[in-house]
């Protein structure tokens, strides 16, 4: 699923970047340009390298999946 349209970033890119190490939400917008055009989705970014994420009112967006992953990966980066 698309993440950010305006830049073509998917949640699997935010994913993958927090699981190379991405802290933060400013690192995975400057490395993927997410949140940079309309800045539409940049909560949305936010909330995922967070580790929360905003609930969908189009039923199962995919994103609480990425969420729990992003927890395992900080767990497993933590626990290193």
């Amino acid at each position: 699923m698309y993440v950010c349209i305006c830049e073509a970033v998917s949640e699997q890119d935010i994913l993958d970047l927090v699981g190379a190490g991405a802290q933060t939400a400013h690192e995975v917008m400057e490395k993927t340009r997410a949140g940079t055009r309309c800045g539409s989705c940049r909560s949305t970014v936010v909330a995922m390298v967070e580790g929360e994420c905003p609930i969908s009112t189009e039923g199962d967006s995919g994103l609480t999946c990425g969420v729990r992953r992003l927890r395992v990966l900080r767990s497993a980066s933590s626990a290193a």
